[in-house]
C-alpha cells in the first residue's frame, strides 16, 4: 500500500497529520530566535607591529618570525600569516570555529608579551587587533555638489558633511560612529 493510497482511504487522519505537522511548525516558528544584526565574532586576530626605518626582508626575519614562533601554539589555531612592508608587519591569526576568541585573546596577548625581549629595541610593541563585524561600515553615503545648480567647491562640501550631516547622523539612536572620507587636505608644496 502506498503513502497516496492510504491518505485518500483514510482521509481524517490525513488531515490530522497535516494540522499536526503545521501545529508543530508554528510553535517551532514562535520560538525561534531572531536578530536583524547578530552577534557574530569571527575567530580572526590581527597582530600589527611598527619597526621604524626597517627594510622588508629585516621585518620579515626580525620580528614576524618571533611572533609567528610565539603564537604558533595556541590552541585552536588554523592559518597563520604574515606581510611584512618597509617598517612593519601585519600578522593574520585565524582560529578554528566555536574557538573561545576571549580566553584565545588573552593566551596570544601574554604569548606577544613573553616575546616582546625577541624583538629588536626599535621595535614597538605588537598591537593586537580583534576584527569584529561590528567596527565595519553598515551604510555608506556619497554627497555631492552641483556648481551649476550653486553648489560649492569640495572644500565647503567636506565641511558640511563634517559639521552638520555627520554630527545629525550621530545624534540618531543605534549609530555608533559617522566618519567623513575623501575631504581634501591643504597642502603647501615648495
Amino acid at each position: 500500500m502506498s503513502l497516496s493510497a492510504f491518505a485518500v482511504r483514510r482521509p481524517v487522519a490525513t488531515v490530522a497529520a497535516v494540522l499536526a505537522v503545521v501545529l508543530m511548525g508554528s510553535v517551532s516558528l514562535s520560538r525561534l530566535p531572531l536578530s536583524l544584526l547578530p552577534d557574530v565574532s569571527l575567530p580572526v586576530l590581527t597582530i600589527r607591529t611598527v619597526y621604524t626605518g626597517a627594510a622588508a626582508p629585516e621585518v620579515s626575519r626580525f620580528v614576524a618570525e618571533p611572533i609567528e614562533e610565539a603564537i604558533a601554539a595556541t590552541p585552536g589555531l588554523v592559518e597563520l600569516r604574515s606581510v611584512s612592508r618597509n617598517g612593519e608587519v601585519t600578522t593574520t591569526a585565524r582560529f578554528g570555529w566555536g574557538t573561545d576568541m576571549r580566553g584565545t585573546v588573552l593566551t596570544v596577548r601574554e604569548r606577544l608579551d613573553a616575546a616582546r625581549g625577541q624583538l629588536p629595541d626599535r621595535a614597538e610593541r605588537p598591537t593586537l587587533l580583534t576584527s569584529d563585524p561590528g567596527e565595519r561600515p553598515i551604510a555608506v553615503l556619497a554627497v555631492k555638489s552641483d556648481p551649476s545648480k550653486g553648489g560649492g567647491d569640495l572644500r565647503s562640501l567636506a565641511r558640511t558633511a563634517a559639521d552638520v550631516h555627520a554630527r545629525r547622523l550621530e545624534q540618531l539612536e543605534g549609530v555608533a560612529s559617522v566618519a567623513v572620507v575623501g575631504a581634501p587636505v591643504d597642502q603647501i608644496r615648495v
